[in-house]
């Protein structure tokens, strides 16, 4: 088991490292920093008996719209690294899994490849695109609005988008707001989460 993880991290370690990320001590993932953003990957290793299941997550963070984030919620504790947006490698390329079990005593070289080919063709340049702040915008609110985007933070991924337009000084119109707040309704957030939403209308400054 130890072996099998081994070799999948010196590969990768090395693999990113050449596109500059770097591997974060004691963490799951590699960052890249660059103005007002951050580009991540997660490379989670679940143990199982046989072998280790292997599953890659990307992610961009704007630092700004995180940092007002945690302002506003006072309560929300963040992840070592807070993301904006976050996807799945199956999402990016249908053709492969979103999770790859590996076997002990498997050569982990077709798999690493595989990967590699993967970020060189794909992966490195979504995460080049939407660690741009426009693009992240368009994304997270085509994500609320017409994909029906759903995780367990949602609630946060709408005052995300509200955030990341302010910042970016795109209008905001109280049509947009309302849009996510019966998208919020609709997924029978508490009446609490629901008011503390309408609160922040006001700081939003709605253009007509």
């Amino acid at each position: 088991m130890e072996t099998l993880k081994r070799n999948l991290l010196t590969n990768f370690n090395d693999f990113f490292g050449d596109f500059g990320y770097r591997s974060v001590e004691g963490e799951n993932f590699y960052l890249q920093e660059i103005y007002h953003s951050k580009k991540a990957i997660f490379l989670n290793l679940t143990e199982y008996k046989e072998g280790v299941m292997v599953e890659f997550m990307l992610g961009v963070s704007h630092t700004p719209t995180e940092m007002k984030l945690n302002e506003l919620n006072e309560n929300y504790t963040a992840n070592a690294v807070q993301l904006s947006y976050h996807i799945y490698i199956d999402i990016i390329d249908n053709s492969l899994p979103k999770r790859t079990f590996l076997k002990i005593g498997e050569s982990t070289k077709y798999y690493c490849s595989q990967m590699e080919s993967f970020f060189v063709n794909a992966g490195f340049y979504w995460l080049d695109e939407y660690s741009k702040p426009s693009k992240l915008s368009n994304l997270m609110a085509l994500s609320i609005i017409k994909d029906r985007y759903y995780d367990n933070n949602i609630w946060l991924m709408c005052q995300r988008s509200l955030l990341l337009k302010k910042f970016l000084e795109e209008p905001i119109t109280e049509s947009l707001f309302f849009t996510y707040y019966e998208f919020l309704q609709e997924k029978n957030f508490p009446e609490s989460q629901l008011r503390a939403f309408l609160d922040l209308r006001s700081y939003f400054l709605f253009k007509t």
